[in-house]
């Protein structure tokens, strides 16, 4: 019994090689056919016909060096693609043959890549030369309505289910002779990747360079990418034709910050640009909309602005300022209810001061917000200023130096006139109290009051009391204390 047993196994095995080596020569003869009609469907033209090699035993696909070009209104273009080598699995190995319609599921998407890896491809345009190496590509699958269409050679552009869950490929280069630069990038990977969709993309060690500037970033992250359907970006271009240049900035922020955004996520590390003798720093940039949660948030940080900057804008020099300061920004955008939302928004140069404020706005998009700012109606408003030294530096370098108590230099210029209405006595004297021992500065519109933006420029002084309180936080430090240390540090 066992023998019979045995012998049934070998044979069976024998019987499977046999229908798999059998079949070799017909699916590397239905593949290739497969691969040329869909390269001539994309537009490309073969210098040579394409080699292929199956290896039903180890269901592997081995595609030889190939040459091929594409002739458009743009211009031409050479592709150069080194070894291809593609671990099936068995509904790829068998999607082409004879006996597919008895192998592949009736139902569902079909995995027909394990494993890819191209070892390196080149393209040659008019614009420059792209080099890619060592292109990495795992477990891909197809619907069965474009499986049908790529074996019959009529697929092009996959519309729905070519999904791929990791593309990978460790260096790049591209040479663009017109502008006498060079563009190298590090790791390149696609997480979930579809015709419709990118859950996460990122790219690493950007340089770019030429005679005059340079570029480069650490790190780029993208998440939850939506990818533009043929007739939608048609759409697009046309709306870009017939737009203004303020109508064209709306719909590139409409793209990024409205309901339906192109990327959920981005963040960008460590960008560094070099132009004409000076280098800009900047640590790091985010922006995230999440249509689920109704907020969007973008973040600027640690941009390196230099002392010598600040006294270029400041039309002066000698300022008693830190040799770098750091400038961060973020603001928040959140959808409260369908006509009301939320904004907060901070400003911070390191050890110089910040600035933070929020409110309410009567506005049911931030779309709508941007573009009609001045006709929001705002209210909970609240403006915070928080001194850092800027104040005793700006006291130290105007205040004269034999002036026994710099802080009068300022003083002296908030001293109320005696028959001053009393709420401007009263405002006086709170910016005497902040001036005298400089902490934050705290001003919050009334509960009830409701306004547009341009009010503010309109109102008097003495209105400002009908609509503002505002409350002073004392620091540790008098100004006085605080122009004597910096005064010291300078000598």
């Amino acid at each position: 019994m066992k023998r019979i047993f045995y012998l049934s196994i070998i044979i069976i095995a024998i019987l499977g090689l046999v229908i798999q080596f059998g079949l070799k020569g017909s699916i590397e003869k239905e593949l290739t056919q497969v691969l040329t009609a869909n390269m001539t469907n994309t537009g490309f033209t073969l210098k040579e016909p394409l080699k292929v090699d199956v290896s039903p035993l180890t269901s592997t696909l081995k595609i030889s060096p190939f040459q091929a070009k594409l002739k458009s209104d743009m211009g031409e273009c050479q592709l150069n693609v080194q070894t291809t080598t593609i671990d099936l699995t068995l509904n790829g190995l068998f999607s082409s043959s004879a006996v597919a319609h008895l192998v592949l599921p009736k139902q569902g998407p079909i995995e027909i890549f394990r494993h890819g890896k191209i070892d390196a491809i080149d393209l040659n345009t008019d614009f420059g030369k792209l080099h890619l190496e060592d292109l990495v590509f795992e477990h891909t699958t197809i619907g069965q309505e474009e499986l049908q269409k790529l074996l019959d050679g009529r697929l092009s552009t996959p519309k729905t289910s070519l999904i791929c869950q990791e593309i990978y490929w460790p260096k790049t280069r591209m040479d663009v002779p017109d502008e006498n630069a060079t563009v190298t990038l590090g790791p390149i990977r696609f997480h979930g990747y579809s015709q419709t969709a990118v859950a996460e993309f990122s790219a690493k060690d950007l340089q770019v360079k030429n005679p005059t500037y340079a570029v480069s970033f650490k790190e780029l992250n993208q998440k939850r990418i939506r990818v533009m359907s043929e007739d939608e970006a048609n759409k697009l271009v046309q709306r870009l034709n017939n737009a203004s240049q303020e109508q064209k900035a709306f719909i590139f922020l409409a793209l990024l910050l409205g309901t339906d955004p192109l990327v959920g996520q981005t963040s960008l590390e460590q960008i560094k640009i070099e132009s004409e003798g000076k280098t800009l720093n900047l640590g790091g940039i985010s922006l995230k909309n999440n249509p689920d949660t109704k907020e969007v948030a973008f973040q600027m940080r640690d941009l390196n602005i230099s002392k010598q900057d600040i006294e270029f804008l400041a039309g002066t020099a000698h300022l008693p300022l830190p040799a770098d300061i750091l400038f961060s920004f973020e603001t928040v955008y959140r959808q409260e209810s369908a006509s009301l939302s939320s904004i907060a928004t901070g400003v911070d140069l390191q050890n110089l001061f910040s600035f933070n404020f929020k409110a309410n706005a009567h506005v049911n998009s931030l779309e709508n917000l941007l573009k009609g700012i001045n006709q929001t109606k705002f209210q909970n408003l609240e403006f915070i200023i928080t001194d850092k030294t800027l104040l005793a530096r700006i006291t130290s370098y105007f205040a004269p130096k034999d002036l026994s108590s710099p802080s009068e230099f300022l003083l002296k210029e908030i001293t109320p006139d005696q028959n001053a209405p009393q709420a401007e006595i009263e405002l006086a004297e709170k910016l005497r109290q902040f001036v005298t021992k400089p902490g934050r500065l705290v001003l919050k519109s009334h509960p009830n009051v409701t306004l547009l933006l341009p009010d503010l420029e309109e109102k008097k002084p003495e209105e400002f009391d009908q609509m503002f309180s505002l409350e002073v936080e004392p620091g540790n430090e008098t100004l006085d204390q605080q122009v004597e240390a910096v005064r010291s540090y300078m000598q």
